[in-house]
C-alpha cells in the first residue's frame, strides 16, 4: 500500500504540473481577445493591427473601446441663427423701406411737414436774389442775407439797385436788426455813393436838355453842400426806433407788442397749434404737386401749383383758429379776421394770364424747406416779371448780435429838422427851382417814372 507522504508528493507534483498549463491557456485567451476587438475597431480608426507597436501592453482595451465609442459632438447652430436673423433684417429693411418711400417721403406730407417747419423752427437763414422788371423798363435787383433767432433775433441785409427808364441804375445798400423786445435797428451804408447817382438822375431829369451844364452843376452843387453834413453822420450809422418812439405814433404799439409775443410764445410752445395748422391743410392742400425734380444734393424738389379753392378753405380755417383770434384781438383794429384770411391765400385773384413757375425743395430727411425758386410774367395792364432764387435753412445755430453804439429815432429827426430850418425849403424844391420851369418838371416825372 502506497506511502500516504508518497500520494501527497504525487498530488503536488501533479498540481505543480498543470499550473503552467493553465495560465498559458489564460494569456492565450486574453490575447485572442484583444485580437478579435482590434480587428473590429480597425475598419473604424484606421489601426494597423499587424504593427506590433499597437499590441504593447500599455495599451489599454478598456480606455480604447471607450474612446472610440463616445457620443459624436453637436454641430454648432449659430450659422444658422445668423442666417434667419440676415432675413429678419431683409424682411425688415424692405418694409422700413416700402414706409419711408410710400408714406414718409410721399409729396404731400413732404410739403405739409415743411409748411409746418416754417411755422415752428427757433432759427432761420435765407440768402438769394429777387428780380422785378415793369414793362421791362424800371425795377430792381437785390440780394438778401438774413438769419433769424426766436430768442436772439433777426438781421436782413440788402443790397442792390434801382433800374431806370433811362436804364440808370441807382446802388443802395442797407441793413435792419429786429430785438426780441420789440427794437427796431437799420443803417445805410455807402450812402455817399446812393446820393450822388440820385441827384446826377434827379438833375438830368429836371433840367432836361433845356438847362445848361453849369446850371446842372450848380444845382448839384446846392444839393449836396446842404446834405453831406447829414449824411457823414448817418452813413453806416445804426438807428434805432423802440417801442417807446413808436407808441409816440401809435398809443397801441407797445401793448399790441407784448400781446402778439405771449401768442407767439404760445405758437412756439404748444404742440396743438402746429397740429391744428397741420390738419387745416391736410384737409384743404392748396399746394399742388405738378412734377416731382427726384433728389439733388440731399434734396427733394417739386414743381407746385395753387389750389386756389382749397386757398380759400384753408384761409377760412386758419381764421377760426384759437390762435388766430388771439392775434385778432391783440391788434384790435389795426387788423381783422378778414385780413388775416387774406393773408394765408383765401383772397388769390384771378392770375390765368400769369406765365408762372415754381420750384420748392426740401431736405430728404427732416422736410425743411432748402430752396425756393420762382419766376413769374404777366401782362395784366402792364408786362411784368419777378423771378427769384432762396436757399433757406432751419433749427441751425445762427448769431445776432444787436447794435450799441447806435442813434436815437429822436437824434436823428433833430439832424433833419436842423437841414430844413437852414435853407427854409426842402432839398428838391431847391433843385427844381434852380434848374426846371414847371413844363419841364412834367415832362421829367413822366420819364422818370
Amino acid at each position: 500500500m502506497p506511502d500516504d507522504r508518497e500520494l501527497k508528493d504525487d498530488d503536488t507534483q501533479s498540481v505543480n504540473s498543470s499550473s503552467p498549463q493553465t495560465d498559458l491557456g489564460r494569456d492565450i485567451e486574453r490575447e485572442r481577445s484583444l485580437a478579435e476587438i482590434e480587428s473590429q475597431l480597425v475598419g473604424e480608426s484606421g489601426v494597423d493591427v499587424s504593427d506590433s507597436s499597437s499590441l504593447q501592453p500599455s495599451v489599454q482595451p478598456a480606455t480604447y473601446v471607450a474612446s472610440s465609442l463616445q457620443t459624436p459632438k453637436k454641430r454648432k447652430k449659430w450659422p444658422i441663427i445668423t442666417g434667419v436673423i440676415a432675413v429678419v433684417l431683409i424682411v425688415l429693411g424692405s418694409s422700413a423701406g416700402a414706409v419711408y418711400a410710400f408714406w414718409y417721403q410721399n409729396p404731400d406730407k413732404v410739403i405739409a411737414d415743411g409748411l409746418i417747419n416754417v411755422v415752428t423752427a427757433n432759427t432761420a437763414t435765407l440768402t438769394g436774389t429777387v428780380s422785378y422788371k415793369y414793362n421791362n423798363e424800371v425795377g430792381f435787383d437785390v440780394s438778401l442775407d438774413t438769419k433769424g433767432s426766436k430768442s436772439n433775433g433777426s438781421n436782413i441785409k440788402a443790397t442792390g439797385s434801382i433800374r431806370l427808364k433811362d436804364n440808370t441804375k441807382i446802388p443802395f445798400e442797407g441793413e435792419a436788426m429786429y430785438a426780441p423786445n420789440g427794437d427796431v435797428y437799420f443803417r445805410a451804408s455807402n450812402l455817399s455813393k446812393t446820393i450822388d447817382t440820385t441827384v446826377d438822375t434827379f438833375i438830368n431829369q429836371m433840367g432836361g436838355s433845356e438847362s445848361t451844364v453849369q446850371e446842372k452843376k450848380a444845382a448839384k452843387t446846392t444839393i449836396t453842400n446842404t446834405i453831406n453834413p447829414l449824411i457823414k453822420k448817418i452813413d453806416n450809422q445804426w438807428v434805432k426806433i423802440s417801442l417807446d418812439d413808436m407808441q409816440e405814433y401809435n398809443k397801441d404799439a407797445k401793448t399790441q407788442y407784448e400781446c402778439v409775443q405771449k401768442v407767439a410764445k404760445k405758437i412756439e410752445n404748444d404742440p396743438q397749434v402746429a397740429n391744428d395748422i397741420k390738419k387745416a391743410y391736410q384737409a384743404n392742400k392748396l399746394i399742388l404737386v405738378k412734377e416731382s425734380l427726384g433728389t439733388v444734393n440731399g434734396s427733394m424738389g417739386y414743381v407746385i401749383d395753387v389750389d386756389k379753392d382749397a386757398a380759400k378753405k384753408f384761409g377760412e380755417a386758419i381764421k377760426n383758429l384759437p390762435v388766430s383770434k388771439e392775434i385778432v384781438d391783440c391788434l384790435e383794429s389795426d387788423i381783422t379776421q378778414d385780413d388775416l384770411e387774406a393773408a394765408y391765400g383765401s383772397d388769390i385773384q384771378d392770375d390765368s394770364k400769369a406765365d408762372s413757375r415754381v420750384e420748392v425743395w426740401f431736405d430728404q430727411w427732416d422736410h425743411s424747406v432748402t430752396r425756393i425758386n420762382a419766376t413769374s410774367a404777366a401782362s395784366v395792364g402792364a408786362k411784368q416779371s419777378l423771378t427769384l432764387d432762396l436757399k433757406t435753412t432751419f433749427n441751425k445755430p445762427v448769431e445776432v448780435t444787436l447794435p450799441k453804439d447806435a442813434m436815437s429815432l429822436k437824434d436823428l429827426q433833430n439832424e433833419i429838422k436842423k437841414i430844413i430850418d437852414a435853407n427854409g425849403t426842402s432839398i428838391d424844391q431847391q433843385a427844381t427851382q434852380s434848374v426846371a420851369s414847371p413844363r419841364q418838371t412834367t415832362a421829367a416825372e413822366n420819364r422818370y417814372y
